[in-house]
């Protein structure tokens, strides 16, 4: 009866690590699909922002109405720049102070 307990004990312990092993692989397999769901996800936020804050396309469709696409254009671009430059002065400037 020992021996049959003993050989018990050693199957379920080589079975248990081929769990864990498995749930390693999947988890490593998983990642990629992780990191894209991430992506939706911040993506889904940002339309429903758009959707509870409908002024915002209304202005965007109203500025392309009354001013001409090669103006809107310029002033796209200059308003991307802006941004980027905040942005990047905002993550250079939070390094510095530590926030």
């Amino acid at each position: 009866m020992n021996e049959r307990r003993l050989e018990l004990a050693m199957r379920r312990g080589w079975l248990q690590s081929e769990i864990d092993l498995q749930r390693r692989r999947i988890a490593d397999q998983a990642q990629p699909l992780a990191n894209a769901l991430d992506k939706v996800d911040g993506l889904a936020g940002r339309v429903r922002g758009l959707r509870d804050h409908p002024g915002l396309i209304g202005a965007a469709v109203a500025a392309l109405v009354i001013l001409r696409p090669r103006r809107l254009w310029r002033w796209g671009k200059r308003g991307l720049a802006l941004w980027t430059l905040g942005r990047s002065l905002r993550t250079r400037l939070s390094g510095f102070f530590g926030s």
